[in-house]
């Protein structure tokens, strides 16, 4: 609960002519809450904040400084309980804000997302809300900064079966943390940043199999991303130039000379000759997407 100022008196309830209120919540932006430094992860409205600084943050390589963008959401639910209180001679004291809960529905999500979900709570996690009108809701509790909703670490994915008259679906649930409150919810409007939110991806993982027939000159590799099957989605189009290698022994980049592409998914690369039993690695980009780094040694 607000501690009270006896100072300020009673304060002006009339609202301005022109209301800005969220609209029904269809994306999140989930990030660390934190900075390395210890600050607040915010959005400083005293800097230029439009399109080519949120594609620069959905595609940050420094995750804690990277905004996770969901798929759309649907089913979207959010309320506060009533307050907790103590009663005497009749009379209900508030002893606390009750706690704010929110749930949502992922229609076009694997399994992975739930898993996913739940290993998030092992760092301290915000989330600005994104509505169907583009307005992009946070916490103004500090002068200059549009915050992120500060999330308690139970946020929990849950798979939804389908029936006969219902489709699959990934539930998302979790609790907004006790201190935040209600009245400092703002909005950054669409005519505040300019972007169509709605249309903008997150980065998607891109696994990689464990690097086969590895020798001197040439390793083999595949890539998948998922989309709920055992195998995966082949990974297609890469080109010699995506691929990046690295002789951790020797501390020095392995530069590819050819990357053939046999079947879908699978490349072999040819490099020039490494030492018998160094150790390395090989990754790729491709924008819009994160790959994972495999680890080999030559052979």
């Amino acid at each position: 609960m607000a501690n009270c100022n006896c100072d300020t008196g009673l304060f002006n309830l009339q609202s301005g002519s022109c209301l800005i209120n969220p609209a029904i919540t269809r994306k999140f932006v989930f990030v660390e809450y934190f900075k390395a430094d210890g600050t607040i992860n915010g959005i400083d409205l005293s800097a230029p904040f439009g399109e080519t600084e949120i594609d620069a943050l959905l595609n940050q390589t420094d995750k804690k400084l990277r905004w996770f963008l969901s798929d759309t959401a649907s089913n979207f639910v959010t309320e506060r309980a009533d307050p907790n209180t103590e009663t005497i001679d009749n009379v209900n004291f508030i002893t606390s804000q009750g706690i704010r809960t929110m749930t949502a529905d992922f229609l076009a999500s694997s399994s992975e997302l739930a898993k996913k979900i739940d290993a998030n709570n092992c760092v301290e996690m915000g989330v600005y809300l994104v509505d169907e009108d583009n307005g992009i809701s946070g916490i103004l509790s500090r002068d200059g900064f549009l915050d992120p909703i500060r999330l308690e670490r139970n946020a929990f994915g849950k798979v939804i079966f389908p029936t006969e008259s219902t489709i699959f679906k990934v539930m998302f649930s979790s609790t907004w943390q006790k201190s935040i409150q209600d009245g400092d919810l703002r909005v950054l409007t669409f005519a505040d940043h300019q972007t169509d939110m709605l249309n903008k991806r997150g980065l998607i993982d891109v696994k990689e199999s464990d690097a086969a027939s590895v020798t001197a000159t040439t390793a083999t590799i595949r890539f998948t991303t998922n989309d709920g099957s055992a195998y995966g989605s082949a990974f297609t189009g890469l080109l010699v130039g995506d691929f990046a290698m690295f002789n951790t022994t020797t501390a020095a980049a392995v530069v590819p000379t050819l990357a053939v592409e046999n079947p879908d998914g699978t490349y072999l690369l040819t490099f020039p000759a490494q030492t018998t039993s160094d150790l390395g690695t090989i990754t790729a980009t491709s924008a819009g997407f994160e790959f994972e780094v495999a680890n080999i040694t030559y052979l």
